[in-house]
C-alpha cells in the first residue's frame, strides 16, 4: 500500500487517527466522514482502490476545480452553498476542514499525490465518483488559521477562494444569540454577557485574518441577498468558472435560521461597539439596527456625516500618514497641525467644498483613528466647541462657508452626537454653557433656511429639517429656543414632507432635480429619512416606501446597453450605474420585467416600442425594446422641464439617444469641479447640450410639452419654448424601426427680427466624424451602420464641427474633462426648419447628393408637423409616414 493510499484509507475509515478528541468541533469532522463514506458506500481498502482513487487521479490530471466560500459563523455560506447546487455542475459539501495531520503528511508526498489527497477532503463528500461526473464541490469551511488558504492554493491550483462578510455585528448577534443549540453544546455555562463577549472576539479575530489574505474575489452577504442570482453570476464569470442556469426555485431569500430576533440589552451593545467598531468600519459597515446601546449616542440620532468617512480608505490614511478627510473625494489635512487660532487660514487655498465639509465637523469621526494623535478627540472636539460658541455670538466673525446650510445642518447632528458619545469626558461636561449657546443658534439658522425660497426642490430642505428634528428630539439645549421642541417637530416633519414632494414625484418616481446622479443618491436619501423616521417612531403623509419602489422602476426604465444611464444633469458621462447600484437600495429588479413607471400620457408597452411621460417633470423617454437581447435595447430621452430646479443643467429641449445599447447623442456630464468657471461656462450651461442656441444667450426660461403618442410604429413628442430670447421653438421627437430617431427643429423670431441660431449635437468622445463635403450635412459613424443627417429648408444652414479648442468636454469624475466632438448647424435668419436624422447608413451616396433628405424643400415634407390642432396620433401617422427621409 502506498503513502497516499494509507494516509486516504486512515482517513475514510479510520477518521479519528485526524480528528482524536471528545470536542464537538472534532466529533462533526468524524461525522461528515462517515457520512461521505456511507453515501460512497466503502467497505474497505479495495473500493477505495478501485473506486476512488481512479477518479481523484482523473481530477488531478485535468486539473479540476474546488470552490470554497469560507467565512465565519453566521454569514450566509449555507445560503450561498445551495443557490450554487442548484446548478449540476456544483455540489455544497457543507462545512469540511483539513485535518492539520494530514496536512503535515502530505508534505512528504509528489505533487500529484498531494493534489490527489487535498482535494479528497472535499471532493469525496459530493459522493459522485461512483458516476465519474465533473463536479465542483463547494466546501463553506470557516476561515480557520490551521487551513492555510496559501497552502491550498498552491496544492489545488484549479481551485478559486472567495471570502464571504457581513456586518460584524449581526454576525455577533446570530452568533451569540440565534444558535443556541451550538451555544448548549459548547459553552452552556457562561452568562450572555460573557458568551456575547466571547462571539464578538471570534469575529473580530476572523476579519483580522480576512483582511490578511489574498481573495479572488469577495462577495457581501448583504448584496447577495439583495440580487442572489446577479451577485452569484457576476461571481462565477470573474473566476472563470461555469455560470447561469441558478435557481432560487428550491431555496428561501433570507436567512434560513427563522428563530425570532433577540431583545439585545445595552450593555451587550456597548460589547459589541468596544470590540466590533474598528473592524466594522474597515469593511465600510455601521452598527446594526437591532443593536441598542447603553452609552453613547441613542440610534434615532441622525449622523450625516459617519458612515461616509469611516470608510477602509479613509481609515487606513488617518493611521498611515495621520491625515484626514473632510470627504472622500477632497483633499486630505493634517489634524495636528490646526491652529485653532487661525482656523480660517488653515482653509485658504481649498475649495468651497472643502471649507463647507470642514465646517460640517464630520471629520472628528476619524480622529480616534490616529495612530499617535497628539490631541484626542474630545479635546479637539472641546475646542471646537469653544469657538463655534463664540461664532453664535457673533456671526459676522466665523470663517467662510461656516453658516452654510449644508455645514450647519450636518454640524448640529454631529455636535448633539458627540457630545452624547463623549459625555463621559470632562472636557465636554464642562462645556454645557457653551452647548446652550450653540444649539439654539443652529436651529435660528435652520427656520430661516426652511422659511426661504432659496431651497425649494432642493434635497438641502431634507437635512435641515432632519437636523432641526433631530435637535428637538436629542438635545436637551433645544429647549433654550424660542420655538418649543414639540412644535420645531412638528414643524420639521411639515417641512420635511413638502421638500420631499418638491425634489421627487410620488406618482413617477422621477427626481426633480433633473440629475441621475441625484436620482440615485435621493434614493439613498429616502432610506435615511425612512430610518431616522423609524428610530424615532414620526410619520409623515408622503409614501417613502411606494416613492422609492417607482424610483427604482424608472432608474431600471433608463438603463441600456452595459446597463449604464444617460448622463442627465450632475451625472458622469457614461455613468457605470448598474442594475446591482440600485439593488443596494431596495428589492432585486429584473430589468426585463420592469414596466415604465408611469401611466401618464404615454404609459404601458405596445409591440416593441413603450414610452414614459412626466410633463411636470420635464421627461420624455422612449424605449425601443429587443425581447432576446434587452443589452441593444434604444433610449431616446427628451427634456422640457418646465422650469430649472437645483444641481439640474438647464438644457430646454435637449435629446439624449442610445442606439442599441452604445451612446450616440449625448450631454456632456457632470459634475465639474465646484466653484470653476468651466462648471458655470460649459458644463451647466446650454452649450454642453443638444438644444438651441439664441445670440450665444444662456436660456434660462422654461418649456412645455404639447402633444405625444406611442402605438407599434413607435413613439413621439412633440415640446416648445415658447419665448426664448425672443425665439419661439417647437421640436418634435419620434423614434422608430430600425432604431431611428428622427428630430424636427421649426424656429420663428417672434418680432420676425434675424438672430443667429446654433443647433448643437454633441457625440461621444470616441466618435470618428467625416463630413459630406458635396452637401451641407454631416456623415458620422458611430457603429459601422449609423449616420447623421442634418438638412432645413433652404440653403442658409452651415453644418460643421465645432472648432473649440477642445470642440466639446464629457466628464467621467469630478474634475476630469475630456475632449468630444461636436456638430453645430448653423444659421441667421428670422425663421428655420430643421431636420436631423439617426440611423442606418443607405439610401444615397456618401454626399447626400441622392439623399432624400438633402434632395429639395422641407416645407411640403414637414410643415404640418407642428400643428397643435392635430391630435397625437395624428402627429404619430404623420411622421411615420415621412420614411423616405
Amino acid at each position: 500500500m502506498s503513502d497516499l493510499t494509507r494516509i486516504l484509507s486512515d482517513y475514510l475509515f479510520r477518521p479519528e487517527v485526524f480528528w482524536p478528541e471528545d470536542g464537538y468541533f472534532h466529533s462533526r469532522n468524524r461525522q461528515k466522514i462517515g457520512a461521505a463514506r456511507k453515501k460512497l458506500k466503502l467497505k474497505n481498502d479495495r473500493d477505495l482502490e478501485t473506486v476512488v482513487l481512479p477518479w481523484l487521479e482523473k481530477r488531478a490530471r485535468t486539473g479540476a476545480a474546488s470552490l470554497f466560500i469560507l467565512s465565519t459563523g453566521a454569514s450566509g455560506c449555507h445560503f450561498f452553498g445551495s443557490l450554487l447546487s442548484s446548478r449540476a455542475d456544483y455540489q455544497m459539501i457543507g462545512e469540511v476542514y483539513f485535518p492539520p495531520d494530514l496536512l503535515e503528511q502530505a508534505e512528504g508526498l509528489d505533487v500529484e499525490e498531494r493534489h490527489i489527497l487535498l482535494d479528497a477532503v472535499s471532493a469525496l463528500p459530493t459522493a459522485k465518483a461512483r458516476r465519474d461526473a465533473d463536479v465542483i464541490p463547494v466546501n463553506i469551511m470557516h476561515l480557520r488559521p490551521d487551513s492555510p488558504i496559501q497552502l491550498l492554493r498552491e496544492e489545488l491550483p484549479g481551485s478559486r477562494f472567495v471570502g464571504l462578510i457581513r456586518n460584524p455585528y449581526d454576525i455577533a448577534i446570530s452568533r451569540a444569540f440565534r444558535k443556541q443549540a451550538y451555544r448548549k453544546a459548547t459553552n452552556p455555562n457562561r452568562s450572555d454577557t460573557e458568551y456575547a463577549a466571547m462571539q464578538a472576539r471570534v469575529v473580530r479575530r476572523f476579519f483580522s485574518m480576512f483582511g490578511a489574505e489574498e481573495w479572488d474575489r469577495v462577495v457581501r452577504y448583504e448584496s447577495l441577498i439583495e440580487a442572489p442570482l446577479q451577485i452569484a453570476n457576476d461571481m462565477l464569470d470573474a473566476l472563470g468558472l461555469p455560470s447561469g442556469g441558478l435557481s432560487l426555485a428550491q431555496l428561501e431569500m433570507d436567512n434560513h435560521n427563522r428563530a425570532a430576533r433577540p431583545d439585545i440589552l445595552p450593555d451587550i451593545g456597548d460589547i459589541f461597539h468596544d470590540i466590533l467598531s474598528e473592524k466594522a468600519a474597515l469593511w465600510d459597515y455601521a452598527p446594526s439596527r437591532d443593536l441598542p446601546f447603553q452609552r453613547g449616542a441613542e440610534p434615532g440620532i441622525w449622523r450625516p456625516m459617519q458612515a461616509e468617512l469611516l470608510r477602509q480608505a479613509n481609515i487606513r490614511l488617518a493611521r498611515k500618514k495621520g491625515r484626514l478627510k473632510v470627504l472622500s473625494s477632497q483633499s486630505p489635512f493634517d489634524p495636528e497641525a490646526l491652529d485653532f487660532d487661525a482656523l480660517d487660514a488653515v482653509t485658504d487655498g481649498k475649495t468651497d467644498t472643502w471649507k463647507l465639509y470642514f465646517w460640517a465637523l464630520g471629520w472628528l469621526y476619524l480622529l480616534p483613528y490616529l495612530e499617535e494623535p497628539g490631541r484626542d478627540q474630545a479635546w479637539i472636539f472641546g475646542q471646537l466647541l469653544d469657538r463655534t460658541a463664540a461664532w453664535c455670538r457673533d456671526r459676522d466673525q466665523a470663517p467662510d462657508r461656516f453658516w452654510d446650510d449644508h455645514a450647519t445642518a450636518y454640524r448640529l447632528a454631529t455636535i448633539i452626537d458627540l457630545a452624547q458619545r463623549l459625555s463621559d469626558s470632562e472636557e465636554i461636561r464642562s462645556r454645557a454653557d457653551q452647548l446652550a449657546r450653540i444649539v439654539p443658534a443652529h436651529l435660528e439658522m435652520l427656520q430661516s433656511f426652511m422659511a426661504s425660497d432659496k431651497w425649494a426642490g432642493n434635497n438641502h430642505g431634507v437635512f435641515h429639517a432632519m437636523s432641526a428634528i433631530n435637535a428637538a428630539l436629542h438635545s436637551e439645549h433645544a429647549a433654550s429656543h424660542a420655538v418649543p421642541p414639540a412644535e420645531m417637530v412638528e414643524r420639521g416633519l411639515a417641512h420635511l414632507d413638502h421638500v420631499l414632494r418638491s425634489i421627487v414625484d410620488p406618482g413617477t418616481g422621477i427626481s426633480r432635480e433633473q440629475s441621475f446622479q441625484y436620482h440615485i443618491w435621493g434614493l439613498n436619501l429616502l432610506k435615511d429619512v425612512e430610518r431616522f423616521l423609524a428610530e424615532n417612531d414620526l410619520a409623515i403623509s408622503f409614501a417613502i416606501a411606494a416613492c422609492r419602489e417607482k424610483m427604482l422602476a424608472f432608474g431600471a426604465y433608463m438603463m441600456v446597453g452595459k446597463e449604464t444611464v444617460p448622463a442627465i444633469g450632475d451625472t458622469n458621462y457614461r455613468n457605470g450605474y448598474r442594475i446591482q447600484n440600485l439593488r443596494k437600495l431596495a428589492r432585486p429588479i429584473d430589468l426585463g420585467d420592469v414596466p415604465p413607471p408611469s401611466e401618464l400620457g404615454v404609459g404601458g408597452r405596445q409591440g416593441a416600442f413603450s414610452g414614459l411621460v412626466g410633463p411636470d417633470q420635464g421627461f420624455t423617454v422612449m424605449r425601443r425594446h429587443k425581447a432576446k437581447a434587452p443589452g441593444r435595447d434604444s433610449l431616446a430621452v427628451f427634456t422640457h422641464f418646465p422650469r430649472r430646479q437645483s444641481h439640474g443643467h438647464f438644457d430646454a429641449l435637449s435629446v439624449w439617444f442610445t442606439r442599441r445599447g452604445v451612446p450616440a447623442l449625448i450631454e456632456s456630464g457632470g459634475p465639474y469641479n465646484y466653484g470653476v468657471p468651466e462648471r458655470f461656462h460649459y458644463f451647466i450651461a446650454p452649450v454642453a447640450h443638444n438644444c438651441l442656441l439664441v445670440d450665444d444667450h444662456v436660456y434660462k426660461g422654461g418649456a412645455q410639452l404639447l402633444r405625444q403618442a406611442r402605438d407599434k410604429r413607435g413613439c413621439v413628442a412633440h415640446a416648445a419654448t415658447l419665448d426664448n430670447h425672443g425665439i419661439r421653438h417647437d421640436r418634435i421627437v419620434h423614434l422608430s424601426d430600425p432604431d431611428r430617431i428622427a428630430i424636427y427643429d421649426r424656429i420663428e423670431s417672434i418680432d420676425r427680427a434675424e438672430h443667429d441660431l446654433r443647433l448643437l449635437f454633441h457625440l461621444p468622445p470616441e466618435t470618428p466624424v467625416e463630413m459630406s463635403p458635396a452637401s451641407d450635412g454631416a456623415s458620422i459613424a458611430l457603429e459601422e451602420d449609423t449616420r447623421l443627417r442634418i438638412a432645413e429648408s433652404g440653403d442658409r444652414l452651415s453644418v460643421k464641427l465645432a472648432d473649440g479648442d477642445p470642440p466639446g468636454w464629457v466628464t467621467r469624475r469630478q474634475g476630469n474633462k475630456e475632449a468630444a466632438p461636436v456638430i453645430v448647424a448653423q444659421a441667421r435668419c428670422a425663421a428655420l426648419t430643421v431636420v436631423t436624422i439617426m440611423d442606418s447608413r443607405g439610401g444615397g451616396e456618401a454626399d447626400g447628393t441622392d439623399d432624400p433628405l438633402f434632395a429639395g424643400d422641407l416645407d411640403m415634407e414637414t410643415g404640418g408637423l407642428f400643428d397643435v390642432e392635430e391630435t397625437a396620433e395624428q402627429l404619430l401617422d404623420r411622421v411615420s409616414a415621412l420614411r423616405h427621409l
